[in-house]
């Protein structure tokens, strides 16, 4: 309305950043919107009974872990599908994989595996739970260490976490970065963790580890802003079991 971009350079960056800022706080308004929130709200109500009637799947438990940073990198994949790539999580050798839905989807078309020695593998949608932002995929077996999932609810402010996923570019897969747990966070009804990890969109459904290889979260979202850093969130491994019907064979 103002006609101030018309008289500026569009390579200009702080311009691009003022529009990006100004585009992002537009759709967050949109959707604190009464009527918006009542349709989200409506539109996971009906899945939540669904799950709950779901019977529950049996994973074969694993004999050997992932037990530290270098072996939780080779349990981290990227995830193709037909409109771009996530991260995901292997959590059994029987070739299960936990990402985010945001990343598959609910038609599981063309969705491919990546894994960390380079070779791709056609993979199946299982199950996928868009309340809490979780979906498990799977490929034939797999002879890499899987993640153990910690199922503790004490998050400790300031403990050290890595998230290790596929950031900006497909040929960046298993990357490591650093950071502590900054909060504890409920958004909808939903718990999360916030820490200043580096993530990307491409980390979507990656793994929050501890140092020594314990999955204690699934990324999922960071926020970005001119000035902002340090903002990603991940959702709790202690949800996977109950929002995707899952359970270890004893």
């Amino acid at each position: 309305k103002s006609n101030w971009g018309i008289y500026t350079n569009a390579n200009d960056e702080n311009f691009r950043n003022l529009l990006e800022d100004a585009m992002e706080n537009s759709l967050i308004e949109l959707l604190k919107r009464d009527e918006v929130q009542k349709r989200i709200k409506n539109s996971g109500a009906g899945y939540a009974e669904k799950i709950k009637k779901m019977d529950f799947i049996q994973l074969a438990y694993s004999n050997t872990w992932a037990k530290s940073i270098n072996e939780a990198a080779s349990a981290v994949v990227t995830v193709k599908t037909k409109k771009g790539y996530g991260s995901g999580c292997i959590i059994s050798k029987q070739g299960y994989i936990i990402t985010n839905y945001h990343v598959t989807g609910e038609s599981g078309d063309s969705v491919k595996v990546v894994l960390s020695d380079g070779r791709t593998k056609e993979a199946e949608l299982v199950r996928y739970n868009p309340i809490n932002d979780l979906a498990l995929i799977k490929i034939d077996s797999v002879n890499v260490a899987p993640l153990f999932i910690s199922q503790s609810k004490e998050i400790e402010l300031g403990n050290e976490v890595y998230a290790i996923g596929t950031p900006s570019f497909v040929d960046l897969s298993q990357t490591v970065t650093k950071g502590i747990i900054s909060a504890k966070r409920n958004f909808n009804s939903n718990p999360y963790i916030q820490t200043d990890v580096s993530v990307s969109p491409g980390n979507s459904g990656g793994a929050l580890i501890t140092s020594d290889g314990k999955l204690v979260g699934i990324v999922n979202a960071k926020i970005i802003g001119d000035g902002v850093e340090g903002l990603s969130f991940a959702i709790p491994s202690y949800l996977i079991f109950d929002a995707l019907k899952i359970e270890f064979a004893p």
